[in-house]
């Protein structure tokens, strides 16, 4: 048994105990700092139809210019944003273009259905909230290169409510 499980919660506390509070103080501000739930990531909007975009999070991801994305883990791509258009669908449009290669290659998501899989508000009101929220497999056999990611939420008419490029390192 630790000094921190036999330190007295009244006054005075023994020195002991004082510097157990603090290492345990210290622990709890570097894991704060260190260990976030999510990042913000670098994006670029390509089209976004009169939305406002308020956050944008791959979870995990990092903080550099380009979102680390690791071969055979699952990420977590979360979108908050205010609808600039009313829709009664929504569905999700992923699409992804290495570095050298001038086209983009779709993507297929298990469900592209941003209402049911992704967690949006359906049907779509023009000033309404809206988080998306979407796991994506990064399989193992993806190659570890650069790319660039157009991720987009298409209305009923397949019209973009929002575009983003996010620029990706396979790992």
């Amino acid at each position: 048994m630790g000094m921190e499980d036999s330190c007295p919660v009244t006054a005075p506390i023994p020195p002991d105990c004082e510097m157990a509070a603090a290492r345990v103080a210290m622990a709890a501000v570097l894991v704060a700092v260190l260990v976030p739930a999510s990042l913000a990531i670098h994006y670029t909007d390509c089209g976004s139809k009169g939305a406002t975009i308020s956050d944008v999070s791959i979870t995990p991801c990092g903080n550099g210019p380009k979102c680390v994305l690791v071969r055979g883990r699952t990420a977590t791509l979360n979108i908050t944003f205010t609808a600039g258009e009313e829709s009664k669908s929504a569905t999700a449009s992923v699409h992804g273009k290495v570095s050298g290669v001038p086209i983009f290659v779709p993507f297929e998501l298990p469900d592209d259905n941003a209402c049911t899989a992704g967690g949006m508000t359906c049907p779509v009101a023009k000033g309404s909230a809206q988080h998306y929220s979407q796991a994506i497999a990064i399989k193992r056999i993806f190659p570890a290169v650069s790319a660039l990611v157009k991720w987009e939420i298409l209305d009923a008419e397949k019209k973009d409510m929002i575009c983003l490029l996010i620029p990706v390192q396979l790992h």
